[in-house]
């Protein structure tokens, strides 16, 4: 389990303006979770919501409920950035990361303009 204030400021500490994903206290706790039976010592950390798509990162898990899909932070052995690489002029439009556990292999979108954030936040928890 990772502090969910650390999560926090490496968030804030970014200097990225975020339109679509919300990691205040104050915001986040507008939405309901109940769909996501949260750990008793599970927080939610930030939200992303666009069309019909939705994750939700905690201090344990990392959440695509459209997708139904729970990945636990711990399980994370990798995250890469395959889009940029393979095309290097999407580096400021780019939206998707790659999330790898042993078993798994995910593609997680995210804001425009933030992949890298959520990559360099990644990396920490690995």
């Amino acid at each position: 389990m990772i502090k969910s204030s650390i999560i926090r400021a490496k968030l804030s500490r970014s200097r990225v303006t975020f339109v679509k994903t919300l990691f205040e206290i104050k915001d986040i706790k507008k939405h309901n979770f109940d769909d996501l039976n949260l750990d008793e010592n599970e927080e939610v950390i930030a939200l992303y919501e666009i069309d019909n798509y939705r994750w939700v990162l905690t201090n344990i898990n990392f959440f695509i409920p459209t997708s139904q899909i729970k990945i636990k932070l711990s399980d994370l052995v990798k995250v890469d950035f395959d889009s940029v690489k393979e095309n290097i002029e999407i580096k400021k439009t780019n939206t998707e990361l790659t999330l790898h556990t042993k078993e798994r292999v995910y593609k997680v979108f995210f804001e425009e303009g933030t992949w890298h954030v959520f990559y360099n936040l990644f990396i920490f928890i690995i």
